[in-house]
């Protein structure tokens, strides 16, 4: 697999680094041939100080050339491998990312990727050591067929004793991985809830004790256990190796005569290459890590890719004054399982909105206020019915198309430091003017579209979100919650003095709120109830 994802990136780059690691490690087995010729001959000329200088300084040309080709193509490997899950991210639909899960996206984007970087830059000590060792091979066959095949029959009992144990390493240490999991989506865990742990002794404790404690000493158990196996394993083959020496000097000599100078050859070759065969064995634990992250990146890019892609992204030019009415006909998203065995159903909706209206959508928690608003700006996709903009029907092939005539500050919201997607030298100004007016001229300043500063409390994040929106200057607004953590004196700045500036531009503006001193402001008060739109009405002022 490994080789695999290399290919896919430049099959020149890969195979002229393979070939400068098979010239690295040929050189290597040419000079332990001239070696154990001049130990066997015991003299030599100044043609062979030239060879050996010369295989010297290809060894090490060669060896670097390798290593450095097999870098940069890593590299790039990784980097596309990030950038595709990313696109794969971005293709995939808001439900099905929810669904997978922020912890494991993260763990795949950072552990899984950083595990196959780390090997793949390894591969041409890879390929240099095996050729060292079929170099070696090579060199004591030179020397005598029947310490050849003494050598072959000791590296393949050591082969196999240490392959059976490694199998069983293995599963301990996809155990362990999958205990990691658990430990990023705790701590995770950790870091958004710790105000409720902090006010809950038991509550942490048992948090500590039962989750976070239990998969760390899952994780602890499994990569001990591995890490054990596979040291025992490794150990066992080098005191082999030492094992075969000793049957060679005092078993095999007392049988077959051989000469000394061969004798000194064979123990100089067969020791240089248990370096090499070292190597190759500790990497092995690294590279079956690293084929188990590829199957996660893979799996995971695969369940993106299998759930409905969407259209690729694409800048799409709307024009803020080419739409009248936004209707909903009958459109319903279920949720498998969320309350019971049957779902939960938000809908069917059937609501009509026209431009230039602001319209309020209100109920209790849990109610499906903001799946609708999802579903109306085209996160989430109608499991019946359909919504169109002007007659025409919102699918596959529009939505993103759709989706640019909204702007959305949901109440998980983020902000960006930089204004992406803003012709920022058109609206400077305008910046400016809201930061001044959402009071927040002393927090931050913008230079060339990047904010200075956005580790501000929630209510002034939220309120550089509301800049972004008024800055992009779309004509579909949804607001959810927007007021919940502001002063009564931005939410009187909202209500009574932005949302009214929105409707006489022409914009339209869904609001979830909870304000009713504030339902005054909106043109229609929409009720939603498990699920559906109970009630409709016109707004009225509150006595």
């Amino acid at each position: 697999m490994l080789f695999k994802i290399l290919y896919s990136q430049s099959r020149l780059t890969l195979s002229f680094a393979v070939l400068l690691g098979i010239l690295s490690g040929a050189s290597s087995a040419f000079l332990l041939g001239l070696i154990s010729h001049i130990l066997i001959e015991m003299k030599w000329g100044t043609r062979d100080v030239y060879i050996f200088v010369g295989l010297c300084v290809l060894r090490l040309l060669s060896g670097v050339g390798s290593h450095f080709l097999m870098a940069r193509l890593s590299q790039s490997a990784v980097v596309t491998m990030r950038i595709n899950l990313c696109r794969q991210i971005l293709g995939a639909p808001l439900r099905h990312l929810e669904k997978f899960g922020t912890s494991r996206l993260m763990t795949v984007f950072v552990s899984d990727i950083n595990s196959i970087a780390s090997v793949v830059s390894n591969l041409p000590y890879f390929v240099i050591n095996i050729i060292i060792i079929v170099g070696c091979l090579a060199c004591i066959a030179s020397l005598s067929f029947y310490l050849l095949l003494g050598a072959l029959a000791c590296l393949c009992f050591g082969a196999f004793t240490y392959l059976l144990p490694v199998l069983r390493a293995r599963e301990h240490l996809t155990l362990a991985r999958d205990a990691e999991d658990e430990i990023v989506t705790h701590f995770r865990s950790l870091n958004n809830g710790i105000k409720e742990l902090k006010m809950h002794q038991r509550r942490s404790q048992d948090f500590l004790a039962e989750l976070l404690n239990g998969a760390a000493r899952r994780w602890k158990r499994h990569t001990n256990i591995g890490v054990v196996i596979y040291s025992m394993a490794s150990n066992w083959n080098r005191t082999l190796y030492f094992v075969y020496v000793g049957m060679f000097l005092f078993v095999f000599t007392m049988f077959v005569p051989v000469d000394v100078g061969i004798i000194t050859a064979y123990m100089v070759i067969f020791l240089y290459m248990m370096p090499p065969l070292e190597a190759i064995q500790n990497s092995i634990p690294r590279i079956h890590r690293a084929n188990v992250a590829i199957g996660r990146v893979r799996n995971m890019g695969l369940s993106l890719m299998s759930a409905q892609a969407e259209q690729k992204l694409a800048p799409c030019d709307i024009d803020s004054k080419d739409w009248s009415v936004l209707t909903l006909n009958d459109v319903s998203v279920r949720y498998e399982g969320e309350r019971d065995d049957r779902g939960f159903v938000v809908g069917p909706t059937n609501i009509t909105i026209t431009r230039g209206e602001i319209v309020f959508l209100v109920g209790g928690n849990g109610s499906g206020k903001t799946t609708l608003a999802k579903t109306v700006a085209g996160l989430y996709v109608p499991d019946e019915g359909c919504i169109r903009i002007d007659g025409r029907i919102v699918g596959d092939d529009n939505r993103q198309w759709y989706r640019e005539y909204f702007s959305v500050i949901f109440s998980d919201f983020h902000v960006f430091a930089e204004f992406l997607g803003i012709d920022w030298g058109a609206v400077d100004r305008d910046a400016q003017t809201h930061i001044d007016r959402l009071q927040l001229q002393r927090k931050v300043s913008i230079e060339d579209g990047r904010i200075s500063n956005i580790n501000l409390s929630h209510g002034q994040r939220k309120r550089l979100a509301l800049l972004t929106v008024l800055l992009e200057e779309r004509s579909l607004l949804i607001f959810d919650e927007w007021a919940a953590d502001q002063d009564p004196i931005y939410k009187a700045v909202f209500y009574h003095e932005i949302l009214p500036e929105l409707r006489a531009a022409g914009k339209t503006c869904l609001v979830i709120s909870h304000d009713d001193r504030y339902f005054e402001c909106a043109d229609r008060i929409l009720t939603m109830d498990e699920g559906v739109i109970v009630d409709e009405s016109m707004a009225f002022p509150v006595q």
